[in-house]
């Protein structure tokens, strides 16, 4: 591979072609090639950003940090440099806008005004450049075909009034939605139980990937994409992300057509309220909390084996820039770690 990329450069000088100078030559397979900051690794097939680049963008981050602030251009680049790394960096990928929309990037063209580096913007900053400075900082896993682990599937379903539903690996997961949370955007109530299952789930199977079948286009792109324009539904990827990465797992979402999705379509709605006040009772009366303080998502999960059921909460904080973590239940699902 050396000796043709050199014999290729000659060819093209000869024939009065511009070759760049600056060409990364071929690498061993556990050393990898630094394609534009980015480390690519065939020999464990990971893509990770340079130490070089890491430094770079660390030290943008900490300046701003130190001055305590930053004009809209200087902020605008950071954005920029922190997107492009969050191609390999999964639990950046719902971060990036958060940055964005904290400086209020969009709602002025005028580059040099200065925006006061404090509250969410500070805490995104800090986030990005203390997981940029981590020692277990890693990047994204790319699967051969080869290699690839058998795909879990996963189905779910939400409904507008009632709650929702899933299906994985033998198991049937149904919860109710929060009273303060009825109204919420319905791209938050389809993300709900991707979230709250592959949090679970992520911590009991080694690397895999997830297939999740979906019967809504926006939770499908966002699934894939790791990111939305909705505030409150990108704490939910900010978890999805956070327990992908925690695993080094992926999720790749499809779409189907609602009438291909009728089972977790019917689990949505599979308790009566009258039972889900009992179960709420039963764990501590959580899931109808006020304004201002978290929100709790109770859910009962059976092992379809078994028979066996089981009930458990999800802590969700509400500050839309908080660390987004759940509190799992303490009784793990029958079979699982």
């Amino acid at each position: 591979c050396q000796r043709a990329l050199e014999t290729a450069v000659q060819t093209m000088k000869a024939l009065g072609i511009p070759a760049n100078e600056k060409t990364v030559p071929p690498q061993a397979p556990d050393v990898g090639i630094v394609f534009l900051g980015v480390h690519i690794r065939p020999s464990d097939m990971r893509f990770t950003i340079s130490s070089e680049h890491r430094e770079y963008a660390t030290d943008r981050l900490s300046e701003v940090l130190r001055k305590g602030w930053a004009t809209k251009g200087d902020l605008a680049s950071i954005v920029g440099v922190l997107t492009w790394i969050s191609f390999v960096f999964t639990p950046g990928r719902p971060r990036r806008q958060l940055i964005y929309d904290a400086a209020r990037l969009g709602s002025s063209r005028d580059k040099s005004a200065r925006v006061k580096v404090e509250g969410p913007l500070q805490r995104q900053l800090s986030w990005w450049r203390n997981a940029l400075k981590s020692a277990s900082f890693t990047g994204s896993r790319v699967w051969s075909q080869s290699e690839a682990p058998s795909v879990i599937p996963f189905w779910s379903d939400a409904s507008g009034e009632d709650g929702w539903g899933a299906c994985v690996d033998g198991f049937h997961i149904v919860g109710p939605w929060p009273r303060a949370l009825r109204g919420a955007h319905m791209l938050f109530k389809e993300l709900v139980p991707v979230a709250l299952c592959l949090t679970l789930w992520a911590g009991a199977r080694p690397e895999s990937v997830f297939g999740v079948v979906l019967d809504n286009t926006g939770a499908m792109f966002s699934v894939n994409k790791l990111s939305c324009r909705d505030a409150i539904a990108r704490r939910l990827l900010q978890q999805l992300a956070s327990a992908l990465d925690a695993g080094g797992h992926t999720a790749i979402a499809s779409h189907v057509r609602r009438h291909r999705n009728t089972h977790t379509d019917a689990m949505s709605h599979a308790l009566p309220d009258a039972w889900w006040r009992a179960i709420i009772r039963a764990q501590g009366g959580a899931a109808n909390v006020g304004e201002g303080t978290d929100w709790f998502f109770p859910f009962v999960i059976q092992d379809t084996k078994t028979g066996e059921c089981r009930s458990g909460v999800f802590r969700m904080r509400r500050s839309l820039f908080g660390s987004g973590k759940f509190t799992q239940p303490a009784a793990a699902p029958a079979g699982m770690a």
